[in-house]
């Protein structure tokens, strides 16, 4: 497949006017609304605990106010305008699966967790990846930084009883590596994977212990990356999976609705400087080892090391 040097370039308003009229948005929509506070709050005089709350309306109004007007775009964009071309021209959610010929590895990371259901996660995720027919691009990478011997063994039963499964038609046998000593956590221990084991990887892909990606997703997040060889990283919106009681499923509800209404405003004018979750999000391997790594800070932490 060849690459383009640069992502498609959105349709519509340039990306400049997008922030302007976004920033116009909020610091005029912003001190009216705290305005009307203190004039609600003005006539009687204002009490200690009116003061207090008035602090804490001017630090929270800002947020709000921002979510608003993310959510209005999002409207305006499902009403009048094209989500596909305006704010992600490079990445096509539909039409046939494209080919792919690139090495991607989808690497998990555990820490004293219970493995059982990620081994099902795994799983299902291989057995999604050979439903697409291009499961040989992909490999699977379990990074634990486990220090309970118990949990320790959990995982390594479980990785030897489906290794062989998960195996099948990737492009390499899965890896799994814990480490004694936790040097840095969960970022130095990817460090040293992509330090001494990531050799022909030409992407990888972040999880959560309690992630999941479906295969078609997958495979049309690498066929973006190939095509458009500029793109250092693409962030997935995700969901939490559904929960037992009712509370959590209400508030997932909630969850599910307001996403995509607040992060569709969101990319469309952030544009290349959205917000990267730290899981669940696609990244050019060779460019993050080189440009990346974080120097190690004086002090203590958490200003320091």
């Amino acid at each position: 497949m060849g690459l383009a040097s640069n992502p498609r370039h959105a349709t519509g308003m340039p990306i400049w006017q997008r922030r302007v009229l976004v920033l116009a948005l909020n610091i005029t929509t912003t001190p009216f609304l705290l305005w009307q506070f203190y004039l609600f709050y003005e006539p009687d005089g204002i009490s200690t605990l009116e003061l207090l709350i008035l602090a804490c309306t001017f630090f929270c109004v800002p947020w709000s106010v921002l979510n608003f007007w993310n959510a209005v775009i999002t409207l305006c964009l499902l009403a009048f305008g094209n989500a596909e071309d305006s704010v992600y021209p490079y990445f096509k959610g539909k039409g046939e699966l494209p080919d792919i010929s690139s090495k991607t590895a989808l690497v998990f990371f555990l820490r004293n967790e219970d493995p059982g259901p990620l081994f099902d996660r795994m799983h299902a995720m291989h057995k999604n990846l050979r439903d697409t027919k291009q499961v040989q691009h992909f490999r699977f990478v379990l990074l634990s930084d486990t220090s309970e011997d118990d949990v320790a063994k959990m995982e390594e039963q479980g990785f030897a009883q489906i290794r062989n499964e998960i195996a099948k038609d990737m492009s390499r046998p899965p890896f799994y590596r814990r480490r004694r000593e936790n040097v840095a956590w969960k970022a130095g221990n990817f460090r040293d994977y992509l330090d001494h084991h990531s050799g022909g990887d030409d992407f990888f892909i972040p999880l959560d212990q309690d992630s999941a990606m479906a295969g078609e997703l997958l495979v049309r997040m690498v066929s973006s990356m190939e095509k458009y060889s500029r793109i250092g990283i693409m962030q997935t919106l995700c969901y939490g999976m559904p929960a037992a009681s009712a509370f959590t499923r209400l508030y997932q509800f909630g969850i599910r609705q307001s996403m995509q209404t607040y992060n569709l405003g969101n990319s469309w004018w952030t544009d290349d400087c959205g917000l990267y979750w730290g899981h669940n999000a696609i990244i050019r391997t060779d460019a993050f080892r080189k440009h990346c790594v974080l120097p190690k800070l004086l002090g203590k932490p958490p200003l320091g090391g």
